[in-house]
Formats: C-alpha cells, structure tokens, sequence
C-alpha cells in the first residue's frame, strides 16, 4: 500500500478504485523506491527491488526461481525489497482464495519460502495486546499462545489494507509454514530490531511451541512486583521527606557505619562476582570497575559522612516576594520523587546513588549490571537495613527499591505516573611528568592533542611526552597527522577520536593551534572533562571560556572531575548534558522547586482591587516568611 499512497499525490482522482489503485501504484513505485535507496544508501547497503504477485507462489517453478533470485542478491550483499506488484495485482485484498491479501501475508510467504529462521513483522504498538493499547488494565503478550490467549482486535490502518488481525494471521501461517520464530513489534522503535536479534524480550513472539516460552505466573508477578516496588518508593520518598534535615543525616550516618562495619562481608560478596566475571572473560576495564577493596568502602563511607554533615538541601529558599502586604511568595527546592537509576556493573555507584536519594528525599529504583549481582545484593541489604534502624521504622525498607529482573528495565520505563527521572549511568599532567591513575575510571584521559611547535627537539617536546606515556605503559594510538608526522608508528593507528577506550590506551593528534584543537574538541568531544596543559595565560582563558563540556580544567588531570573531590560527597553520576545539572551530579542534581504562597485569606480578586502589586524583592532569611 506505500506506493499506491505515494502515487496519490501523482495520479489525478479517477473512476474505479481498483484501476485508480493501480495507476497509483505504478506511479508510486519510483518514489517508494527512491526513498529506500536514499535511506540505505546512507549507510553504504545496496537495495535491489522484487516486484511480486500471487502466480509468483502458485508453481514450485516460480518459487524457485524467486529463491533463487533473493539469495543471490543476499549473498551479493544487496538487500532485496519485496512489494507487492499492485500495478497488476488488483488486489484489493481478504480474497478468500488469495495466497496473500497484505504485506504482511507476503512476509509469511517469503519467510517460508527463503527458510528464515525469524520474520519479525514491525507496526505502531509494541505488540499484541489483550485490549487496545490505550484501554485501562491493556496488557502485551510477549509470547502469543492462540489456544491460551484472547483478545479484542481494532480496526485496521487507515493508509494500509492490514492490521493487527492481518499480523496475527501472517504469523501464525509463517509458524505453521516452519519458520521458527516470528516477533511482532514497534516500527516507531528505531531499535526494535536490533534488540529482538539480540534476543531482548521485545513485541510478543509467536513460535511452534508457546509454552515452552510463554509469559508464566512467575513472571506476570515480576511484573507487579516491579509496580509495587515503584509504589513503594514513592511512600518511602514522601517518608523522608517528613523527617528534619538532622534525622535523615543521622539515617546517613548509620549507613556509613554499616558499610564499614560490613566491609568483610560485601568483599565476599564482590569476590562471587569477581570469579564469575573472570571466567566470563570480562574485559580487564570492566573488572576493574567492578572490584571493591576495603579502602573503596573506607571512601565510600567517608563521601557518606561528608554528605550528612553537609548544608540541609530541602526546602531551602531561592527566591522571596512579597507579591502585596501580607502575601508571600517564595521558592523553594523540593524532591522531584521516584529517580531510577540504571547503572553499569560499578557496586560502588550503588551506596553513593541511595546516600544522595537519602539525603534530598528521593524514592529510589537502582537496575545495576548483571556482573554486579552479589554485590548489589549485600550493599542494597545493608543499606536499606540501616535506613530502617537510622529512623527507627519510620522510612520502609522499601523506600529504596533493587530491581532484579532481566527485562524489568522495559516495564520500569513504563510507569511515567511512578516514576519522575531515569538517569542511566554509563561509561564516557603531560611533559615532564605524567602519572597513571585508575584508567578504567570515565574522566580517564581518552585523548591527548599536542601543538605542533612541540615536535621540534628540546624541553618539554612532543617525543618527550609520548616517551612518557610508553614508561607509564600507555599504548598510543596516532591520529592521521600524528602517524604522517612519525610521532607514532604506522601500526598504531587511533580507531577513531570518539572511542573510549577503558584502560591504559589513548589517543594522540598533532593540531597547528588552539583554536585547532577547540575545533577538534567541539567535533569529537564528550563534553564531560577537558583539560589544557600550558603557561600562557591568555591561551588558558580562551581555553576555559570557550569549550563547551561540563567540567573545563587548566594545567589538572581530568581525574579531578568527581563528586567526592569536588566536595558533593558523593555523585550519581557526570551529566553531560546542559540542561536541570551538568557534571558531577550531586544532591542538588536531585533537586526540583516549588513556589509556596501564604495569605491572610486574600484573593486574586480582592488584591487586584485593593491596591497594586507590590511585587518587592524580600531577604531570604528574614524570618520564616
């Protein structure tokens, strides 16, 4: 149906909807095809086109030549694009003695025909639903069982002459057929296909034998556990909330001396992990981000301390008005409510993320990694036992929520009416002396530019700081102008300025000036942590005005971009982006406002007419109004 609505715009209005269809069609096919060719042509595939009708599946000869022809374009590495030939077909589909009737019953076919081993079948919901999408208590079924399952099917598109029901057919007739596996799932979703062959638990699948995968009762509870769980963070929030500045403090400070006094018992935990990754063969970054000492705790602890001796982050004023006599207006900072935090396999992001939630009066859900599994376990339970002793009952255990279900993740993003904020927490001194600290950390040097006028010989030049870097056991990998120029070899070639690498690898380029390199900052950077190395004053200030990333340094590791060292006590995470917090993100990244208004029992009508706005800046702290 694509070409026939393309070539509407095309063909003026005849007689006959199924010759006007078909002229539209044939007018149609060279825009639809058009469009094809451009979109992946952007990523360097070839497209070829097979134009199709039913007699192309009435005889072995014809499917045979149409296998043939598909798998060589396949193998070629063109992409075949099947469509239905309506310029001929006169289909107007639901033909009772038809092979197919939509683009979906012709995906059944070719997938039966090519022997595929999944058909994946995209429309405009996330997949079959027991009701409408949109309808109170709707439900998707991820594994489609026809003799255990019912459901209520709407109407078809309105562009197309399928539907849901047309899927559902096509589906079960490719099952049927022998196709393994056919998923139903979001075309709005730009990464639904890539998630399905990944093997994510997306769409509802339909297979020869449903049970064996269907949704269970374990897993229907999973999904109202994870409900309950956002529910009861939000009580837990509203809980803190009601308790002064000095109690949740002293619930802070009961977790830090937990954390110490258990530091053998979370080692323990973290060694299962440790054990289990290495015989996974875990990439030596990603273990080292996963291990947890005795001192990270000690650390950890003392960021905890550091953040319960800290300013009372709620309910602290902004702004006060007196809008007219007796009538106030202030702002004030409030907690935005439930936060999900889904953080890779780095145990020690854990107690830092629930301290902060603590402190500014945040219900929280934590999704660690897998590989993180025991010790998230053992630091959620200390936590969450020392917030129930701190406030001697009165914030749930629950308050801070550990999700543990491999496709919770999914089903948390749902609930927009529990939960307020997700921050997915991920990974992103030169010349004469350079010093190797914790590569694996994301505010690790990833690239390092060096004027020109530094390859000359003498102090402080370019093959003195790459002789440093290979002391310090840094592999450099060059840019196109640092290998041209032989500062590194030619088998040393940088994969691209945007990697990041995660251990003692980086990446070095040559540049003619500084404004070069604020070019080359603002084309690959991260906008997480630059740094400049020089002596020239007026070069720093442009440096550190100019460069647009959360934290901007001048003559300092990058290493110095952290919560704890830049006295938050403790970080979710470092923001890049530019809009609520940018960089370490502290308790005051945790943060929202609200405007609180107190009267006599004025109205807007009465104050209008009794005398004008007065609308007067008032001190912050002048009295509790």
């Amino acid at each position: 149906m694509g070409a026939v609505l393309d070539g509407h715009a095309e063909v003026p209005k005849g007689t006959g909807r199924r010759n006007y269809d078909s002229a539209c069609a044939a007018a149609g096919q060279l825009g639809l095809m058009s469009l094809y060719e451009t979109l992946f042509a952007q990523c360097d595939v070839a497209t070829s086109q097979l134009l199709v009708t039913e007699f192309d599946f009435r005889t072995p000869e014809r499917r045979r030549h149409l296998r043939y022809t598909t798998s060589t374009m396949l193998k070629l590495g063109v992409v075949p694009i099947l469509n239905e030939n309506d310029a001929v077909s006169g289909n107007e589909g639901y033909e009772a003695d038809g092979m197919f009737s939509d683009n979906d019953g012709l995906a059944a076919l070719v997938a039966e025909q090519m022997n595929a081993k999944m058909l994946i079948l995209l429309t405009d919901v996330e997949g079959v639903y027991n009701k409408h999408p949109d309808e109170e208590g709707a439900k998707i079924f991820h594994t489609f069982d026809p003799n255990r399952h019912e459901l209520m099917i709407g109407e078809k598109s309105a562009g197309g002459r399928g539907g849901m029901g047309a899927k559902i057919r096509a589906a079960s007739r490719a099952v049927s057929g022998g196709v393994p596996s056919v998923v139903i799932a979001s075309g709005l979703n730009p990464y639904s296909i890539e998630r399905i062959v990944c093997g994510e638990r997306v769409g509802t699948m339909f297979c020869a034998n449903p049970g064996l995968y269907e949704d269970s009762d374990d897993e229907e509870d999973a999904d109202d556990m994870i409900v309950r769980q956002a529910e009861m963070a939000r009580v837990g929030g509203r809980a803190l909330c009601a308790l002064d500045s000095e109690e949740r403090a002293g619930i802070l400070r009961k977790v830090a001396e937990a954390l110490l006094a258990k530091s053998p018992e979370i080692t323990v935990a973290n060694e299962r992990d440790i054990k289990a990754a290495k015989a996974n063969n875990i990439a030596p970054a990603l273990l080292n981000r996963l291990k947890l000492t005795k001192d990270k705790i000690k650390v950890l602890a003392e960021g905890i301390t550091s953040l319960a001796d800290g300013e009372e982050p709620l309910s602290k004023c902004n702004s006060r008005l007196e809008v007219q006599e007796g009538l106030v207006l202030k702002q004030i900072t409030s907690p935005i409510g439930v936060l999900l935090i889904v953080f890779e396999s780095r145990p020690d992001s854990l107690p830092q993320i629930a301290s902060l939630a603590i402190r500014s009066g945040n219900g929280l859900l934590l999704k660690g990694g897998k590989e993180a599994e025991h010790s998230n376990a053992c630091l959620h339970r200390i936590i969450v036992d020392a917030v129930a002793e701190g406030s001697k009952g009165r914030v749930p255990r629950d308050c801070i929520g550990l999700v543990t279900s491999r496709a919770a993740v999914g089903e948390l993003l749902k609930l927009d009416h529990l939960i307020d904020l997700v921050i997915p927490r991920g990974s992103g001194s030169l010349v004469n002396h350079i010093k190797v600290n914790y590569p694996s950390a994301c505010n690790a040097a990833e690239t390092i530019l060096i004027h020109k006028a530094l390859l000359e010989e003498g102090a402080g030049t370019c093959s003195q700081v790459v002789r440093a870097l290979h002391s310090a056991g840094v592999t450099v990998l060059g840019g196109p102008r640092a290998v041209d120029l032989g500062v590194v070899g030619g088998d040393k070639i940088s994969p691209g300025f945007k990697t990041e690498y995660g251990d003692l690898t980086v990446s070095l380029e040559i540049v003619d000036s500084v404004e070069a390199a604020l070019d080359h900052i603002q084309r690959f950077g991260s906008s997480h942590t630059e740094t400049i190395v020089t002596e020239d004053q007026d070069v720093a200030k442009m440096f550190l005005e100019t460069v647009d990333s959360a934290c901007v340094f001048h003559n300092a590791s990058t290493r110095f971009s952290d919560g704890y060292r830049f006295g938050l006590g403790a970080e979710v995470g470092v923001s890049t982006g530019r809009i609520h917090a940018r960089g370490p993100v502290g308790v005051e990244g945790l943060l929202t406002t609200k405007w609180v208004l107190r009267s006599h029992g004025e109205t807007a009508h009465t104050v209008g007419k009794k005398d004008p706005y007065s609308l007067k800046p008032m001190d912050l702290e002048a009295g509790a109004w």
